[in-house]
């Protein structure tokens, strides 16, 4: 993507040999500058794998859907630690890691929450303290269709050196170290909390120091640009969409004098991006999807009496090429359960044709009031 705006307003060169022997991945030349340039991608995908609260929730609704409980009503508490490091303090939650968590969950949380089910407790909770770990699971889908989760963050650098967005800047350098030229590095959000939007400007406050800092002790990197996306709501209620559009942020050295020829550069090349369809989260989640296609798949979207589902995993479910179960994981829980435990039917389904770069439609179903001849006698 950076390749192809920069090459509407200039010309570039990929991954041609510097005078250093290394192929960093643009040589650019155009718009009065020229500039030598490696372009990276962060995430805290190694910071979620020491902390995957995330997965711990999945495994829950998992077990939920094959125990035949309807969606909603988790609520999972996870407590930290905070260790002192020399220049700050790194938090982690107490957990197991992603490699022993799905083994943990089989022989401490899924037997209880399988006890408790067949005795008839309601609502279901576990809880486990001991020296490594604390986790509180509840599970009550009566208090609502909704879950919840608590624990600290761990993803908010406060070690300046010791984070992915800086340790991501630093495995350049040796790629630009030597290069007759001035040199950058073009940095991309891929799920990283420090490039997400915090709100009030605090993360890009964040982002700034540690970039300045960057910068302040490699000498050898003229600039970074640092490309993210950001959203905001057309309206008070979520149903009514969000507006994306593609966010960055360039610092030079303090000495640089062709500082505005290089924002004015990495502006024209912006305006030749694509459209941003999701978040960077959302992206990056998707991204590792073996099953994941085009269009609506895998969404979902639930406002009052009415679910609206993709077109095309309805067919996939309904020709056998994904299972119920399946469609439920993709959903974190099958939408269908709710309405259908409260003796609801569907009184209308319709077409929502998606716009114009969708590639995919939606079905939307909208539930009546409780029908006697399937609501349970009370």
């Amino acid at each position: 993507m950076v390749v192809h705006g920069l090459n509407q307003v200039g010309s570039v060169a990929v991954e041609a040999e510097q005078v250093n022997g290394k192929n960093p991945d643009i040589e650019y030349a155009g718009l009065g500058i020229s500039f030598v340039a490696d372009v990276t991608t962060v995430s805290d995908a190694g910071l979620d794998k020491k902390n995957p609260y995330e997965d711990l929730s999945n495994l829950v609704e998992s077990l939920k859907t094959k125990l035949g409980m309807p969606i909603g009503g988790v609520d999972i508490r996870i407590g930290s630690s905070r260790e002192r490091k020399d220049r700050g303090e790194q938090t982690t939650l107490q957990m197991p890691n992603r490699s022993s968590l799905r083994q943990y969950f089989k022989t401490a949380i899924e037997p209880e929450i399988r006890q408790q089910h067949r005795s008839g407790q309601c609502p279901i909770r576990v809880d486990i303290v001991d020296e490594e770990t604390e986790i509180s699971v509840s599970i009550d889908p009566a208090k609502s269709p909704y879950s919840s989760g608590g624990y600290a963050s761990y993803d908010r650098p406060s070690i300046k050196n010791r984070n992915p967005y800086y340790k991501a800047l630093r495995s350049k350098v040796p790629q630009l170290k030597g290069v007759d030229a001035l040199t950058g590095i073009i940095i991309c959000d891929a799920d990283c909390a420090t490039m997400a939007d915090g709100g009030f400007g605090n993360r890009i406050d964040l982002m700034d120091t540690l970039t300045r800092d960057f910068l302040r002790q490699n000498s050898s990197v003229d600039f970074v640009l640092a490309i993210s996306v950001r959203e905001e709501r057309r309206g008070w209620h979520p149903a009514e969409g969000y507006d994306r559009q593609m966010f960055a942020m360039l610092r030079t050295q303090d000495a640089l004098k062709i500082a505005g020829d290089l924002d004015t550069t990495f502006r024209s090349m912006m305006r030749n991006f694509p459209y941003p369809r999701d978040m960077p989260v959302n992206a990056a989640r998707r991204a590792i999807e073996a099953d994941y296609g085009w269009g609506h798949h895998g969404g979902c979207k639930m406002s009052g009496d009415n679910v609206r589902l993709s077109s095309r995993m309805i067919m996939e479910v309904l020709t056998g090429q994904i299972s119920v179960d399946r469609m439920s994981e993709l959903q974190r829980g099958n939408p269908f359960k709710l309405p259908f435990a409260n003796g609801r039917l569907p009184t209308k389904i319709e077409v929502i044709p998606g716009g114009e770069d969708d590639n995919d439609d939606w079905i939307e179903f909208t539930f009546g009031g409780s029908d006697p001849a399937i609501t349970p006698f009370k």
